[in-house]
């Protein structure tokens, strides 16, 4: 998981050291927080609350921008379809959650995300079985 608190930020937020002591007090002092931030179960809950959320918002403007798009090239490179790309195995389990309940053409995300494609030649067209192959797969490949 990407730590939601980063050393530079807190480091931003303190006093400067007058002396090699302070200074090594600051820096145990923010290593200390960015530690209990980043361990912290409330801090991941809300991290990954954010990031559903935000994949909500990416996954609603990209139907909203490409509802009426026959054109799969058009429909990929939209730019919030990208951005969801872009997030990486972050949004995998979104994506996959997406998946088993609704038939929007996650294939090409996952496939950029992955690196690999799951789907078998003979379910090539066939979206139940295009999105069972990637069930599949998810099973046993993108566990939490």
């Amino acid at each position: 998981m990407t730590t939601l608190f980063e050393p530079e930020y807190l480091e931003g937020l303190m006093p400067t050291a007058v002396s090699s002591e302070a200074e090594t007090i600051r820096q145990n002092q923010i290593l200390s927080q960015v530690d209990f931030l980043n361990n912290s179960v409330y801090t991941k809950s809300l991290y990954l609350k954010w990031l559903e959320s935000l994949f909500d918002t990416y996954k609603s403007e990209w139907l909203n921008e490409t509802k009426y798009f026959s054109d799969n090239r058009r429909i990929f490179n939209n730019q919030y379809y990208q951005k969801i790309i872009s997030q990486g195995a972050k949004f995998l389990p979104f994506i996959i959650q997406d998946l088993r309940t609704n038939d929007y053409h996650w294939f090409h995300a996952l496939s950029e995300i992955t690196g690999v494609n799951p789907i078998q030649l003979e379910h090539l067209g066939n979206i139940d079985q295009m999105k069972n192959d990637w069930l599949t797969w998810a099973v046993e490949y993108a566990r939490p």
